[in-house]
């Protein structure tokens, strides 16, 4: 399968998938896992689907998270991330990984706001504790369509 199409499909993994396991290297070195909202998802969130396909299909993911938090803590210290998307049926899967950035932009968090957040942000959109990671893959590697991949996205830049 060429890669414009394997990138497609990933892309459909993506917005199908309910949720994300996020993992990140913990402060004792121990790989560290946990489920996330996953905002590609077209059912869950299909408000922001305009702002996904301003991404000109790339393989970039955008997380929400506590500027507070231990996965924020663990991210400073290593920004190397591992995310795993699966299709809620379990047969198709994405792994995307590499080092994330972390912003706290107001249009990148306004665009991705929702509303009912203020439960985990209490000051809305511009919530000092409202952090969005970014990642930006360097390897993308899973399952599709019976097939197996492992692909590194930086050579592929490069060329």
């Amino acid at each position: 399968m060429n890669f414009d199409l394997l990138k497609k499909a990933c892309l459909e993994v993506m917005e199908k998938a309910e949720y994300v396991v996020v993992t990140t290297i913990d402060m004792r070195d121990r790989l560290c896992s946990r489920a996330m909202f996953n905002m590609r998802c077209v059912s869950q969130y299909p408000q922001l689907q305009s702002f996904f396909h301003t991404q000109n299909d790339s393989l970039l993911v955008y997380l929400s998270t506590n500027t507070s938090s231990d996965k924020a803590r663990q991210l400073h210290r290593n920004p190397q991330i591992s995310i795993h998307y699966c299709e809620p049926d379990g047969i198709n899967d994405v792994m995307l990984g590499g080092e994330v950035t972390m912003t706290q932009d107001n249009i990148i968090r306004n665009a991705l706001w929702q509303d009912g957040w203020e439960i985990y942000f209490p000051a809305g959109p511009e919530d000092p504790d409202y952090t969005v990671i970014i990642l930006k893959p360097s390897r993308c590697r899973g399952w599709i369509n019976n097939k197996s991949f492992d692909i590194d996205l930086d050579s592929l830049e490069q060329t």
